[in-house]
């Protein structure tokens, strides 16, 4: 498999996020982070990228908005797991 992440540098070679950061992505759109984290082409080493900066993510909707997924994943683990697993619709 081509990696299309260049781990020295933590910036996307790919998709709408090209040449930025997963930091900075994680900070301005923690959906695309999950999004992606759920994609079954990402190799281990991005999936362990993208899990080293999951926990950073603030949710921008629902009742949890304004929580990090830290924060989330330690008083709500069902649904934490729920958000990283389910179908995108």
């Amino acid at each position: 498999m081509i990696i299309y992440y260049i781990k020295a540098m933590n910036t996307f070679r790919f998709g709408k996020y090209k040449d930025q950061t997963l930091e900075s992505v994680a900070n301005e759109d923690g959906r695309y982070i999950i999004w992606l984290r759920k994609q079954n082409w990402i190799n281990d080493e991005l999936k362990s990228e993208l899990d080293r900066v999951m926990d950073q993510v603030v949710l921008n909707f629902g009742k949890n908005k304004g929580k990090t997924m830290a924060a989330l994943k330690a008083s709500q683990p069902k649904y934490h797991k729920w958000l990283l697993t389910s179908e995108d619709k």
